[in-house]
């Protein structure tokens, strides 16, 4: 339509004979600083109960790896529990990574509160979530993991059943 909102505009040649729009394919090594490069999550959406009684920080076995396709990459690490549940112990939760096939070390500058803790009189049943990030020296697959404790040894739930959690990795180019 025209600027006063009647008629109609004649376009010629516009897209002639196209029956799809066709655009470029970029590369990895072509898109810009801040592109997504990548994308990969550990959900489970309907969990049973996951208990830990060790006092110190153990493996939960929820895992996701990535392998960076830049070694400058800035790796965002995102975690959520829905619902821990105190059992007869607070507990709390910490992520670790491990690169390169290597032994699991707390993420940098990691303290025993990273991720949360939950006890009886303040928190119990609240979301543990965790945002985090590392930038890659290397293109050594990366696997990260929450680890979870105990207060005393008693039985903290850090997934109560019927709820869930998630582990998703995110690769962002510098």
């Amino acid at each position: 339509e025209t600027v006063s909102g009647s008629g109609t505009i004649a376009l010629t040649n516009q897209l002639s004979g196209m029956t799809t729009a066709s655009l470029p394919t970029l590369t990895s090594a072509e898109m810009p600083a801040g592109s997504v490069l990548q994308v990969v999550q550990t959900y489970v959406p309907n969990a049973s109960h996951q208990i830990v009684t060790s006092t110190s920080h153990t493996g939960t076995g929820v895992t996701a790896s990535i392998t960076p396709k830049f070694n400058n990459s800035m790796i965002l690490v995102s975690w959520s529990s829905s619902m821990p549940y105190l059992g007869s112990s607070w507990g709390s939760m910490k992520m670790y990574i491990s690169t390169g096939g290597g032994a699991y070390a707390g993420m940098p500058s990691a303290n025993d509160y990273q991720m949360g803790f939950v006890n009886s009189s303040d928190n119990n049943y609240s979301s543990l979530c965790f945002n985090g990030n590392v930038v890659v020296s290397s293109l050594d697959t990366l696997i990260f993991q929450p680890y979870a404790k105990s207060a005393g040894g008693g039985s903290f739930h850090w997934a109560h059943a019927a709820s869930s959690y998630a582990l998703t990795l995110t690769e962002i180019k510098q």
